[in-house]
């Protein structure tokens, strides 16, 4: 996954539609102590790591809708060890080992959580300025939920800048494969809803049972403006300039 995703609505369009989605399972969900932030974080078209966005986590018996920042922290990854070791938060967690990976076991049975979006982008083949970058959308601009996990979950001293999450990939499906390697876990609500409870499901069944039912969905290629330092809104969803040379779009992800 190459760590940009949108949620293009805004906030009441958003509560109105993850209502819609999620059925009576809604009911359950409360808004925790971060969410009086969460208006900022939409009507994002190019969500990158280090951001705080929005995710429905479960902990503790509590099903709850809040802010968590995109770049999965440890408790061993102290500041000390990214300076020696050059390396920062991470953004995503292969889904065939996230269990059993040192940095996410504990948060794989205590701190799961789904992060919402409506679109994600993938680059294909190249490198700096001759990377194409696609986006990928289901139709009507549909919410959808990718399986994550999250560390420093709110707690007696918690604020709202302490949590943070990875978002679970697996191995592309074709025709996904010839643009990136890994996609996001993108799961249906019943299965998000059992993957928040923590349920003992293997995580390969978990991330492949909704996908019959996701053949709608669309990828295009877009701008290389994309990847501007400041690049936001609609202008990130624009068509490659005359002077890229891009694959045709592709009707279908499966």
């Amino acid at each position: 996954m190459c760590g940009r995703y949108t949620l293009r609505r805004s906030l009441d369009d958003l509560l109105a539609d993850l209502a819609a989605l999620l059925g009576d399972d809604w009911a359950g969900i409360e808004m925790d102590e971060s969410f009086s932030n969460a208006e900022a974080t939409c009507q994002r078209y190019n969500i990158r790591p280090s951001s705080q966005n929005l995710v429905i986590r479960h902990y503790q018996g509590r099903t709850s809708l809040g802010l968590s920042r995109w770049g999965f922290q440890p408790p061993w990854m102290t500041v000390a060890y990214q300076q020696e070791t050059r390396r920062g938060p991470f953004i995503n967690a292969r889904a065939e080992t996230v269990s059993t990976q040192r940095a996410f076991a504990s948060a794989t049975l205590e701190n799961r959580c789904l992060v919402i979006a409506d679109g994600f982008y993938e680059s294909a083949a190249g490198t700096g300025p001759k990377k194409q970058p696609y986006f990928f959308e289901f139709p009507e601009q549909s919410l959808f939920l990718m399986a994550g996990v999250e560390a420093g979950f709110p707690g007696p001293d918690w604020q709202p800048n302490h949590a943070n999450y990875a978002i679970l990939t697996q191995p592309a499906r074709p025709p996904a494969d010839d643009i990136h390697h890994r996609m996001p876990v993108i799961l249906s609500a019943d299965a998000g809803m059992r993957w928040l409870d923590n349920a003992d499901l293997p995580l390969e069944p978990l991330s492949a049972d909704t996908y019959d039912t996701m053949a709608a969905i669309r990828l295009t290629p877009v701008s290389r403006g994309l990847f501007k330092r400041d690049a936001e809104g609609p202008d990130c969803l624009a068509p490659p300039a005359n002077d890229e040379t891009a694959p045709p779009a592709q009707g279908s992800l499966f």
